[in-house]
């Protein structure tokens, strides 16, 4: 798909994922050029922000890469830009090998990361297994972010 249209595409989803962030509190700052959408969450026990990027090159035929960074938004994966999972009574997408683990993210991929070295289709990312989070829209996937934020207990 061309930039372009993966912007539109973005864009259009954006609608819908700005209402909840500001339902959230959320922060969303859109980078059209770059593809990039960046989210502060708060995590509520501790009031601490936590700083998420969404790269969405290749958009919707592929899944956008999640990752979590520092507050100047200039080192990535850092052990202490990561929330602290408590399990959450659903599980959470967050574990200490600091990738977000989900169908979602295509930095869970074999093709990414040893993370998931039987998620190797990234175009199946819309068909999840069975017992996994769906998340297949902009807002979705920011709604389950704040839900397992929501249940975190400050940083890794």
């Amino acid at each position: 798909m061309p930039p372009g249209s993966t912007r539109l595409v973005v864009e259009h989803e954006l609608a819908a994922a700005r209402a909840f962030a500001v339902q959230r509190g959320l922060l969303l700052d859109w980078l059209p050029e770059a593809l990039q959408l960046r989210a502060t969450f708060r995590q509520p026990a501790t009031d601490e922000p936590f700083y998420l990027l969404g790269e969405f090159a290749n958009y919707r035929a592929h899944p956008p890469g999640w990752e979590f960074w520092d507050a100047e938004w200039a080192t990535r994966r850092a052990p202490n830009a990561y929330p602290k999972s408590n399990g959450g009574p659903y599980g959470s997408v967050f574990h200490t090998n600091r990738i977000v683990c989900a169908h979602f993210n295509r930095f869970a991929y074999a093709t990414e990361s040893a993370l998931h070295p039987d998620w190797v289709d990234l175009a199946q990312w819309i068909t999840v297994a069975p017992g996994t989070v769906r998340a297949i829209t902009v807002g979705d996937m920011l709604a389950v972010f704040h839900r397992d934020i929501q249940c975190s207990s400050g940083r890794m």
